[in-house]
């Protein structure tokens, strides 16, 4: 992930190309061009010559210029080595064993022919500036990264001071060492007492001595342990408080060094050099000149910067080791963070810094990368390891202890009722099957069946047609032969007849049911009372056929409506119903840069248009917190891009006060993730 420590690389990337006119392709061919050189020379060596002088001196500069081209080659590999070109920095590993292989090469080759000492010059600078700014850029990358855990033991401690129940489980997770302590502290007061007692009474009162100890113990321990005016609770609150403090301190002293190096650290940008540059000379001639001048004062420029920068580096890390071991000294609080404060802001204005040469530019780097920065990372992890969350044992003993538990009664409970578990299962399973089977399956095939009209259920519709056409020619049968048989109908009324028993129209009938009905006796007896009953019967039966086939037809009409409907309110009753929500990476990036706008940047105070190192340290610390969350933000329309470009121009230290601040005003209007708008 980019920080601001990779763009830096590629600003001094970019500055030595400028200052050194580099040009890939064109080292490439001056290693060829001294593969091809060598072998002339060689032939040379081969050639019988006519004199021993002449002999004698076409070999011994045949070895000179093997020796310039070896120290050249050499030289070349180990600026090679150090790879600026790419987003990561070269390790410090790396950068040991090239300073190693230079003082090799320069110590067995220590000077140059007159031809080529000034490519070995350059080569020399070359490598000295990118050997230190490797160092430079892992100093900067360790402490920043060492600010990181800082912070997150901070916010355990914070969760632990806002948090009642979370002190509750930190007081039982660390009630077994409190006690182990209590318990070696009073046996071991008891027995420097005894032994006191021994040492100072006759041996006929010691015992006497002893005896009373005893019996007054338990006086002495409600007096000077238990009958305290603190209680526990707010010593326990005062714990989490000074454990955060005190990694806070750390923090801040972290952020002061980081601030500082950030600032005054290797900056080879040409415009520096055109400012050191005599008025005289023209500024177009200084880019556009190859003369040995702006050679030897970019040479003069990049060794005064490294020269400024190691001393730099080792004069922070030898500040901060000694400022180490007392910022965590609660006697010493006060008067050591504002002695820290102060010899780094004095290191921060160094004027007239004696320019090193190469091989003591080399001697230093080698103890920066030996020495001083192990140092530095060790005693830093010393420090702060004290205040850091207890162990993991510590905070995972009582799970461990419930799980221990709760395994054991588990596999005896199993144990002794396997039997009825096993019934559990087989229920279990059933139940799940049947579910799945009834209701998620069978009314799926349902609405399929449906949706496809392929349903062998459905023929209660088509048995239902059926019945009602026979029972209508069955009507019409009766009616048609009564009308023949009583009133005698042609075969044209006939017709009309059938045509109004299929409309329903049985008038006919009802004519004679009412004619019988005047005298009922003589039309049951003689009559055609008893046929119109039995016909009226028979149109009741269509008619009711008739409702039941229209009644069929809607709940056809509307099944697969009532399939899926069903089908819905199943869905909703087993399971409940989820509520997407987006990820919370967004709410940390909000907090943090709350955070950092209104408690750090409000307090910046104007020092000449920068801010003092502390607060820079402490802004590159927070930004590098926030661009962890802004990373998991999407890149959909450019947007973590367009976050990062923000957080790129707070940390710019080339940036006001007020710029920076817009920029963080800007990303709250325009990021609704920020909640501003919430």
């Amino acid at each position: 992930m980019a920080t601001f420590i990779t763009d830096k690389l590629v600003h001094i990337n970019n500055d030595l190309v400028q200052l050194f006119h580099l040009d890939t392709q064109a080292l490439l061919e001056d290693q060829h061009t001294h593969a091809d050189n060598t072998t002339p020379n060689l032939k040379a060596e081969r050639r019988p010559s006519s004199s021993s002088s002449k002999n004698t001196s076409s070999t011994g500069s045949t070895a000179t210029e093997q020796a310039d081209q070896a120290l050249l080659t050499g030289l070349r590999d180990v600026v090679e080595l150090l790879d600026l070109r790419s987003v990561s920095i070269p390790p410090m590993e790396r950068a040991l064993v090239a300073i190693e292989n230079a003082e090799t090469l320069l110590s067995s080759s220590p000077s140059a022919g007159s031809k080529n000492r000034e490519e070995v010059t350059k080569l020399q600078h070359l490598f000295l500036a990118k050997a230190t700014a490797v160092v430079y850029l892992n100093l900067l990358d360790i402490i920043l990264n060492a600010t990181l855990p800082l912070a997150n033991e901070m916010e355990y401690w914070q969760s632990l001071a806002d948090s009642s129940s979370w002190r509750l489980l930190y007081i039982l997770q660390t009630s077994p060492y409190r006690l182990f302590s209590l318990t070696r502290s009073v046996v071991l007061t008891t027995k420097e007492h005894i032994d006191s007692l021994i040492a100072t009474s006759e041996e006929s009162e010691r015992a006497n001595h002893i005896l009373q100890l005893i019996k007054y113990f338990p006086t002495f321990l409600n007096k000077h342990l238990i009958a305290q005016p603190v209680s526990f609770p707010l010593a326990i609150h005062y714990e989490i408080t000074h454990h955060r403090k005190q990694l806070q301190r750390i923090r801040e002293y972290q952020a002061e060094c980081l601030g500082l190096l950030a600032e005054q650290g290797l900056n080879l940008d040409p415009e520096h050099l055109e400012d050191s540059i005599a008025p005289s000379e023209s500024s177009s001639s200084i880019v556009s000149a190859r003369g040995a001048n702006e050679i030897a004062q970019a040479q003069a420029f990049v060794q005064e910067q490294i020269s400024k920068t190691v001393c730099l580096m080792e004069g922070v890390l030898d500040k901060a080791s000694k400022d180490t071991r007392h910022l965590t000294d609660p006697q010493q609080k006060k008067v050591s963070s504002r002695r820290a404060t102060r010899s780094l802001t004095m290191l921060g204005n160094l004027q007239g810094v004696s320019i090193l040469n190469n091989n003591e530019l080399l001697i230093h780097l080698k103890n920066l990368i030996k020495v001083q920065i192990p140092r530095y990372v060790d005693e830093t992890e010393v420090q702060a390891r004290q205040f850091h969350r207890p162990s993991w044992l510590t905070r995972i003993w009582i799970p461990a202890l419930m799980g221990y538990f709760g395994l054991k009664y588990g596999i005896q409970y199993i144990s002794e009722h396997r039997a009825d578990l096993d019934e559990m299962l087989e229920e279990a399973w059933d139940t799940a099957k049947r579910f799945v089977t009834d209701w998620v399956w069978e009314p799926s095939v349902r609405i399929m069946n449906i949706i496809r009209h392929s349903d062998d259920q459905g023929s209660l519709q088509m048995l239902g047609n059926e019945s009602l056409k026979s029972d209508i020619a069955s009507l019409e049968r009766m009616v048609l032969a009564f009308g023949k048989d009583n009133y005698n109908l042609g075969p044209e009324e006939l017709e009309v007849l059938s045509k109004a028993v299929h409309n329903g129209d049985i008038s006919v009938i009802m004519r004679a049911y009412e004619n019988e009905l005047r005298t009922p006796l003589k039309g049951a007896v003689a009559g055609h009372l008893v046929q119109t009953l039995l016909i009226q019967i028979q149109k009741t039966k269509v008619d009711v056929e008739v409702a039941m086939a229209a009644l069929d037809k809607l709940l056809k009409a509307n099944e697969l409506n009532f399939a899926f409907l069903a089908y819905d309110d199943l869905s909703n009753t087993s399971s409940p119903a989820l509520t997407p929500t987006l990820p919370s990476a967004s709410e940390p990036l909000s907090n943090s840069l709350a955070t950092m706008t209104s408690e750090k940047l409000t307090r910046i105070r104007a020092k000449k248009g920068k801010v003092p190192y502390k607060t820079q340290g402490l802004i590159l610390c927070e930004v590098h917190l926030l661009r962890t969350f802004a990373a998991r933000l999407t890149r959909h329309e450019g947007l973590r891009d367009k976050v990062m470009e923000d957080l790129r121009e707070i940390e710019e230290s080339s940036l006001t006060v007020h710029q920076r601040l817009r920029t963080a005003k800007r990303m709250y209007r325009t990021y609704g993730f920020l909640g501003l708008h919430n």
